[in-house]
């Protein structure tokens, strides 16, 4: 099928500061821009720009338990035809315009080689409604 052929060039630019004020938080902030773009063919167009805030956050207390907490903002400007193959991958799943993503993990060692993880994922995306995603996972380490 030659409309699912494609040839994706990127470039990135991702500087990121973070501050530890403690051996348990960390804080970070980064900032992306991603630029992608179709040269199949001379005929191709699709092209997107990506840029991305990421804030993040860890609480970690060795062996006990670790927090994690992650926020995007990501914009994105795009042309070519979202409904295709090639623009799935150079949206990167996501819908032009201004698109958010966070998530929050908790991990806990329960005691003699059990392990709690609890994480909750969501996302919005352009003008569809915001999903929300919940795992729970009990480990058994031996």
């Amino acid at each position: 099928m030659t409309s699912r052929n494609f040839l994706i060039y990127s470039s990135t630019y991702k500087p990121s500061l973070s501050w530890q004020p403690n051996s348990f938080f960390r804080f970070t902030g980064t900032y992306s821009v991603k630029d992608k773009a179709n040269d199949y063919e001379s005929i191709s167009s699709e092209s997107a720009r990506i840029n991305q805030i990421s804030l993040d956050f860890r609480f970690s207390k060795a062996s006990k338990r670790t927090i994690s907490a992650n926020f995007n903002f990501i914009n994105i400007d795009f042309i070519g035809d979202e409904n295709t193959p090639i623009g799935y991958e150079l949206l990167e799943a996501l819908r032009p315009g201004q698109n958010f993503k966070w998530n929050l993990n908790w991990q806990q060692r329960l005691g003699n080689g059990l392990q709690l993880n609890l994480r909750y994922d969501g996302r919005q995306s352009g003008d569809s409604k915001m999903i929300h995603v919940g795992r729970l996972q009990i480990s058994a380490l031996f």
